[in-house]
């Protein structure tokens, strides 16, 4: 899981409190998390039909 770093966290809790500042830190993390899975299952179905392809 992708987690944003603590200083992120801190600028969202200052300005908009500490409760919807999880929520939104949470929010991005898993949309970094899910962009991430789904990138590396096309990478790896890229491998799979492109087995000619040096690794």
């Amino acid at each position: 899981m992708a987690t944003l770093p603590l200083e992120v966290y801190k600028v969202f809790e200052d300005k908009i409190g500490k409760e919807d500042a999880r929520v939104i830190v949470k929010s991005i993390e898993l949309t970094i998390t899910g962009n991430i899975e789904t990138n590396w299952a096309s990478t790896k179905t890229d491998f799979g039909q492109n087995r000619s392809l040096p690794l």
